[in-house]
């Protein structure tokens, strides 16, 4: 078994006849187990499974961390990092796992872009360095750098400006819809609202926009003459956005209030 180690283990071997059970044999083996040498392997690679939620996207920046442990006995690593990108944050699931000898333990690291900070562009290469310690004997240790290329990133925010309104029957109301482009690649936005019974909304046009940049459109919802007094009709405003094989959405709820005029 992974593990075991130091001493003499005997294995006995017994043959018999299928024809007649009385004709036996059997022997035992000696095998013997040399103590290994206390060590490590590290190995950091993509994590195939988990990716980082981002403004209604997944990255794909996500790495599993395998500590394989050589030595005789059980022992624990801690793992440390150095080099994080510029414009990230290093989320992970443990800083340290308890290995038992010769066995794997696994650690998820995940690189998370910073709100507010540009991600690099399509293309451009990063890296990290990763480093496992033994905390029984730090001269146990192995390091890796991981370096991984930046996706295309389709992500952009919508937000509505107030993000409730209140009017009368059939009198016209407006918001203000505010697109950004938080991705690194360019995007052509289409938005489209879903309403209820009652409502109607002005259309909306298409929307460019370039890395970081941000630009509003005039939402206009009507209710109905006939809605009853202190209802509340909600639109929907989806935008849509990324490639047209796998788009990507972002929605936004903008809740009118029919209330009695003169009232706030």
């Amino acid at each position: 078994a992974p593990g075991l180690q130091g001493g003499t283990y005997p294995i006995q071997v017994v043959a018999q006849s299928t024809t007649n059970s009385d004709l036996t044999a059997q022997t035992t083996v000696n095998v013997t187990i040399t103590p290994t040498t206390p060590g490590i392997t590290l190995s950091v690679q993509p994590d195939t499974v988990f990716s980082v939620p981002f403004d209604g996207t997944e990255l794909p920046t996500g790495f599993d961390a395998s500590i394989r442990n050589l030595g005789p006995a059980a022992d624990t690593y801690h793992l440390t990092f150095s080099n994080i990108p510029t414009g990230f944050t290093l989320l992970n699931s443990g800083t340290s796992a308890t290995v038992p000898a010769g066995q794997t333990g696994i650690l998820g690291l995940y690189l998370a872009p910073n709100a507010g900070q540009p991600i690099p562009p399509p293309g451009t290469v990063l890296s990290l360095n990763v480093t496992a310690t033994s905390t029984t004997n730090p001269s146990i240790t192995k390091s890796q750098v991981v370096t991984f290329t930046v996706p295309a990133i389709d992500a952009v925010t919508l937000a509505s400006n107030p993000v409730s309104l209140n009017t009368t029957p059939g009198a016209p109301v407006t918001a203000t819809l505010t697109l950004t482009d938080v991705g690194n690649v360019p995007e052509t936005v289409s938005l489209a609202a879903t309403l209820p019974t009652g409502l109607t909304a002005s259309v909306l046009a298409p929307v460019n926009l370039a890395v970081g940049q941000s630009a509003t459109e005039t939402l206009t919802l009507i209710p109905d003459a006939s809605v009853p007094l202190n209802s509340t009709l909600q639109a929907t405003v989806t935008a849509t956005f990324g490639p047209s094989g796998s788009p990507v959405t972002q929605t936004v709820q903008v809740p009118v209030q029919v209330v009695v005029p003169g009232a706030k």
